[in-house]
């Protein structure tokens, strides 16, 4: 997925796996791909984490995302109170969002208490895995 490829207006949208599901599609990726791809050209700081039976597997960040200290262990458990848990325990496939505290993934980060951290969350029944975008709007 050539970045010049991906239509520009597709980088100044909230992230959300409808769109990235049709750039998939076009691209004749899996949706864990297109994700990939789509976190790593994005301006936003975005953190893509993936993860298994309740636990993170890998994760991928924008480069705005590694520059703002946004890091999720490979390996840690799921945070207890995220939307990615809710949606795991109740194994729906619907791509849903949340919007919940930053610290709630992020906790050893300080933020303003007005700062909003997205959580958008697309599940598999068929790996019981979920991939998970977290971003903070600018």
């Amino acid at each position: 997925m050539p970045k010049f490829l991906i239509p520009s207006h597709v980088f100044k949208k909230d992230p959300c796996f409808d769109f990235i599901t049709s750039l998939a599609s076009e691209f004749g990726t899996s949706l864990t791909a297109a994700t990939r791809r789509y976190v790593e050209l994005s301006n936003q700081p975005i953190v893509l984490v993936a993860s298994t039976k309740g636990r993170v597997t890998w994760i991928a960040r924008s480069k705005a995302a590694i520059d703002s200290y946004y890091f999720v262990k490979p390996g840690d458990d799921l945070p207890m109170n995220c939307h990615t848990t809710e949606v795991v325990r109740s194994k729906s496939t619907t791509a849903t969002s949340e919007v919940l505290e930053p610290q709630i993934w992020f906790p050893e980060l300080n933020f303003d208490d007005e700062v909003e951290l997205f959580e958008h969350v697309k599940y598999s029944d068929t790996y019981d895995t979920a991939l998970t975008l977290l971003w903070i709007p600018g």
